[in-house]
């Protein structure tokens, strides 16, 4: 590919904002990171466009006065969860996988989501939402064991916590 070519033509529709998604509850990347602490879990695929491809892309809507926001999929994550079962949450007995959760009290989990949000804000975008950012409920939580960590600290702590460090 020779770069992205994309022209804007957004604003006679009233259109000023634009989310994308740059993980989601899949795990995959829509761009291949830079940043070495994301690129280690190569969460990326054929599909994704390079850094400096996304790069350009952002400039073009930037000069183009469209706001843009980075949407990131947090403790959803099946791609990772299933790669590093020790950054998941682990599954109840008799069951092999903890359906594509990671374990929201895990530091390292923390670390890789939020160096993809100061890669976010390095490409370019003006802002970061972030979706998924609870535990598994309903089926989903009937087949996960939250560790004794989480049962002791309680996941709106731990939930809160990320929060003020993503903030700082």
């Amino acid at each position: 590919r020779k770069g992205v070519r994309l022209t804007i033509k957004l604003k006679p529709y009233g259109i000023n904002a634009i989310v994308i998604d740059i993980k989601d509850v899949d795990g995959k990347l829509s761009f291949v990171p830079s940043n070495s602490e994301v690129l280690k879990y190569k969460s990326y695929d054929t599909a994704s466009i390079s850094y400096r491809e996304f790069k350009s892309l952002l400039d073009i809507l930037s000069k183009s006065h469209i706001y843009t926001i980075a949407r990131i999929s947090l403790f959803k994550d099946c791609y990772i969860s299933r790669r590093y079962n020790r950054l998941s949450l682990p599954p109840k007995k008799g069951y092999k996988s903890s359906y594509c959760w990671l374990n929201p009290a895990n530091k390292e989990v923390w670390s890789y989501l939020l160096s993809l949000t100061k890669e976010a804000l390095n490409l370019g975008f003006n802002e970061v939402q972030y979706d998924y950012v609870r535990f598994p409920a309903g089926k989903e939580a009937s087949k996960v064991l939250l560790p004794r960590n989480i049962r002791k600290t309680g996941k709106t702590k731990i939930l809160a916590n990320f929060l003020k460090e993503a903030k700082r």
